[in-house]
């Protein structure tokens, strides 16, 4: 009862030493200090990879069996988190949260946004192994690799 009452009162008194977050668990503040050593205890008994938490684990042990236990009312596609089908229900709502300070344009997701900003700057990221010509996305360094198709090894 002690341990549920933090949430009502918003006290967190476990703090990490690395870098001070808090939390109101000490279950929780370990498991977030395995970001800062770089443990992952976790492993996946199919494909041995391994995970810093075991509910990332059961998500991920999900692709084996391609189990996708959340159902989308409106369009019946499947998903293996809670957090895909939330995200996949915009599609249905038209929401677009996410607005782009510069242009306004609205987006459905946060990954979305992120690769849109880069229309407004000179930044380059994904560089052809190839030539060396630098490109604002994968979909067109991915549509640039075409041109090497018919390279021949020198």
């Amino acid at each position: 009862m002690k341990r549920h009452m933090l949430v009502h009162s918003g006290e967190k008194p476990h703090k990490c030493p690395e870098c001070g977050k808090r939390f109101r668990h000490l279950v929780s503040m370990k498991t977030h200090m395995l970001v800062h050593s770089g443990e992952k205890p976790h492993k996946c008994p199919e494909c041995g990879k391994r995970f810093r938490q075991v509910g990332y684990m059961k998500t991920h042990m999900m692709m084996h069996n391609d189990e996708r236990p959340f159902e989308c009312d409106d369009c019946g596609r499947r998903f293996r988190d809670r957090r895909s089908i939330i995200r996949h229900m915009l599609v249905h709502t038209e929401e677009r949260p996410f607005e782009c300070d510069e242009c306004g344009r609205r987006f459905r997701d946060r990954g979305s946004i992120i690769h849109h900003m880069l229309v407004h700057t000179e930044e380059r990221p994904f560089e052809c192994d190839k030539c060396g010509r630098l490109f604002k996305s994968c979909k067109g360094i991915k549509a640039h690799m075409l041109v090497h198709l018919n390279d021949k090894p020198s």
